[in-house]
């Protein structure tokens, strides 16, 4: 059996922030298991109430998870934070944010009307890496989606990761380019 009091859970096997996690854990010494879809069998793996979870954008369901263990991101957290349609629901009125709408007709009615230069048109509320995003500056790019949230062109972008006890770190998104 495999005893360990640290696993990394994550959502795919490889990314570049799930590097720089995992090396930081290497440079430190620090003994984890790295789980992922896919992954080794999960029967093998013993829980202790030392054991801890950081989950790095796992949001499947967790009930494999045992209760006495401390999980930073609980799966269903990270769910509900993934899916785009949840998460703007529950920022709306607590922070700055672009015009957004579920309605096309609206949409198409502010590009004509310029008073929208662009939207990103939404497909798919839980695509990851740019999966179901399509920006719209005509009416004739519009495509029919679920949410539609204005376009906003940025040089940089930032992620603010908080967990359920209060603490945050700072993440800027880089791209292959």
């Amino acid at each position: 059996m495999n005893q360990c009091p640290l696993i990394l859970l994550s959502y795919k096997h490889k990314s570049r922030a799930l590097r720089k996690i995992r090396n930081e854990l290497d440079r430190l010494g620090v003994v984890y298991t790295h789980l992922y879809p896919g992954a080794a069998d999960l029967e093998g793996l013993l829980f202790e109430k030392k054991t801890k979870i950081f989950n790095w954008g796992y949001g499947h369901e967790d009930g494999w998870i045992p209760g006495d263990v401390l999980v930073c991101n609980r799966p269903v957290n990270v769910a509900q934070s993934v899916n785009k349609l949840q998460m703007v629901g529950q920022l709306i009125g607590k922070c700055p944010m672009p015009h957004l709408t579920q309605n096309y007709l609206q949409a198409k009615a502010t590009l004509i009307s310029k008073q929208i230069k662009a939207w990103v048109c939404r497909t798919q509320l839980e695509g990851k890496d740019g999966q179901g995003i399509v920006v719209a500056r005509t009416p004739e790019e519009l495509v029919p989606a679920p949410l539609y949230i204005e376009y906003v062109p940025c040089e940089r972008e930032f992620r603010v990761h908080v967990t359920g006890y209060g603490d945050s770190f700072v993440t800027e998104k880089k791209w292959d380019t």
